[in-house]
């Protein structure tokens, strides 16, 4: 990307990439790109919350047998436990490292590629807090409210939108509140 400053101190920055087509297809293989990665969080996601649920029912199991096992077990079983005890927040704390790095390198990712998109004259769509509307989002999603001044307000972002200056590449995709009226229970 090309920056070219202003008079007024600002800088502009130009798309390097002349050709339409060609511009059309780096803009799918970012697109791409991006579902790819929002895939890939949310199995990392999945796989994080599958070890939590995982140890605290180890913990559980621990603490329902923890008495019966101390009187059964001899003391160099106990020190081999220790060991693997050892072992296993030595793997935790690798594990949580890995985690931390991983983001980090997302983070980048996602910073490079809205540079990338900037560049190509493609901004994200920023409309949040707002009434929904149907030219730059598509509802996914309905959240009932019995507050009325929420009716056909946007809740979440769900997926980003994009466009240029002239047309929509991509809708916002969004949860929105609906209306319900109240029941009367008479």
């Amino acid at each position: 990307m090309n920056k070219n400053q202003k008079n007024d101190g600002t800088i502009e920055a130009t798309p390097q990439i002349e050709n339409h087509s060609s511009r059309n297809e780096a803009l799918m293989k970012l697109l791409n790109i991006e579902q790819l990665l929002n895939e890939d969080l949310q199995t990392l996601k999945e796989s994080l919350e599958i070890k939590e649920k995982t140890i605290n029912r180890l913990q559980e199991v621990n603490h329902q047998h923890e008495r019966r096992f101390y009187s059964l077990v001899d003391k160099d079983t106990l020190k081999d436990l220790c060991l693997f005890k050892d072992k296993m927040n030595k793997a935790t704390l690798g594990f949580t490292d890995a985690i931390a790095s991983i983001s980090n390198h997302l983070q980048d990712l996602n910073e490079e590629f809205d540079d990338l998109l900037y560049g190509l004259g493609l901004t994200p769509i920023e409309a949040t807090n707002e009434f929904y509307n149907r030219d730059i989002q598509i509802v996914k999603e309905q959240i009932p409210t019995k507050d009325e001044s929420l009716h056909h307000t946007v809740a979440n972002v769900l997926k980003a939108g994009y466009r240029t200056e002239t047309n929509i590449l991509k809708k916002q995709e969004v949860s929105i509140y609906v209306y319900q009226k109240p029941v009367d229970n008479e």
